[in-house]
């Protein structure tokens, strides 16, 4: 089994110190993550949509080995809702591409208030339509999603349900393909929105959350 760890982002200036050293530059933090994790998911694709240009040069600053995932960006699955998107994913799409060797799957996030109801039609025609070039997950933030119904046809598309620790609703443990996607989000409105490392907050907090932050923690001091 092949176990990939890593964040939801690298470039927090909240790191400098707990995690990055006190010196480091904005533009030295991927090849220092890339050091201590083995997987980036880039959340920022979600805001703004990098060029290909851009994810060329992260590709150069990590290791091989080193796996990126990326979430679609908001247009796409918030603001369009997967209607009438084709220009925006197109351009995501480019500049995934661009990426591939490192980028084995990319991830769907819906809105909390999509429901089962609203988008089962939409989603799905999404799904079946996308290039086979990549894998895929879908992370599901309303309960009317978790039903056989759904499951059947994620197994049949051959994407995965992500499983996510989120203030909106948890998922069952119920796996759709040949791999898991895991995200440990929690609440992030208890820290202002921002991924806090070490000093900032404490992540710790929650039950059964020492055995990650004991890791985190050691990766933190390696530097």
């Amino acid at each position: 089994m092949e176990l990939k760890t890593g964040c939801v982002g690298y470039s927090y200036p909240e790191w400098v110190g707990p995690f990055y050293p006190r010196r480091a530059t904005q533009e030295e933090f991927l090849e220092m993550y890339g050091k201590v994790f083995d997987l980036l998911e880039v959340d920022s694709s979600f805001y703004r949509i990098p060029t290909p240009e851009m994810t060329q040069e992260w590709s150069r600053l990590v290791p091989d080995g080193f796996t990126f995932t990326a979430k679609f960006p908001k247009i796409v699955t918030h603001e369009r809702e997967f209607r009438q998107a084709k220009e925006p994913l197109d351009r995501f799409l480019r500049a995934m591409g661009a990426l591939r060797q490192k980028v084995p799957v990319l991830l769907v996030q819906l809105a909390p208030s999509y429901t089962m109801i609203r988008g089962e039609e939409e989603l799905f025609d999404f799904l079946k339509d996308l290039p086979r070039d990549f894998r895929y997950a879908v992370e599901f933030r309303h309960g009317s999603w978790f039903n056989e119904t759904v499951y059947r046809e994620l197994r049949k598309l051959e994407v995965a349900m992500a499983w996510s620790e989120v203030q909106y609703t948890e998922p069952p443990a119920i796996a759709t393909t040949d791999f898991i996607y895991m995200r440990f989000i929690g609440d992030r409105s208890r820290f202002g929105g921002a991924f806090p490392c070490g000093l900032q907050g404490d992540p710790c907090a929650r039950p059964g959350a020492e055995a990650d932050c004991g890791f985190l923690k050691r990766a933190c001091s390696d530097w």
